[in-house]
């Protein structure tokens, strides 16, 4: 190691371990590595969901970042209401899904990592969004974000 930073840790620990690295970390984190030799991002958030992770994705755009508000530099975020969320923000005071109020902006869910194949997504490929976590998790629908909590705690 040549310097005192926690991100050299994560940075030797993706050369070791690859797409395993989150099994091995403990406490909180999110990052994002880009591998230049696969051509592809690679990013991951605790189990917890302590640090916050968000995605952008439209076209050829693929941003990402702990806050939203870092998306309003670049001058590809379409800044569109997510109007089918008001209702159970409303309702609930939270919103029940990965969504959040602007279009095509998503939470990744806490334990959980993506890939992003760099090269597909220029072309229009999609992303890998796997679990991590050691909880059984029902098959993922748009609004089913309350029910793999559930079945994790039950298990």
């Amino acid at each position: 190691f040549e310097t005192e930073s926690d991100t050299e840790v994560v940075l030797h620990g993706y050369e070791k371990w690859g797409h395993d690295l989150p099994k091995k970390l403990r406490g909180m984190f999110a990052y994002a590595i880009y591998d230049k030799n696969k051509g592809e991002i690679f990013i991951s958030r605790d189990q917890f969901g302590i640090k916050p992770l968000y995605y952008y994705h439209d076209g050829d755009t693929i941003l990402f970042g702990s806050e939203i508000k870092s998306f309003l530099a670049c001058p590809k975020f379409k800044k569109v209401l997510n109007k089918e969320l008001l209702g159970a923000y409303l309702t609930f005071s939270f919103t029940p899904t990965d969504e959040t109020f602007f279009k095509g902006v998503y939470r990744l869910p806490s334990g959980h990592s993506m890939t992003i194949d760099v090269k597909k997504r220029k072309r229009g490929g999609n992303d890998e969004r796997t679990s991590w976590k050691n909880y059984r998790f029902c098959k993922r629908k748009q609004n089913s974000a309350r029910v793999y909590h559930l079945e994790a705690n039950l298990s």
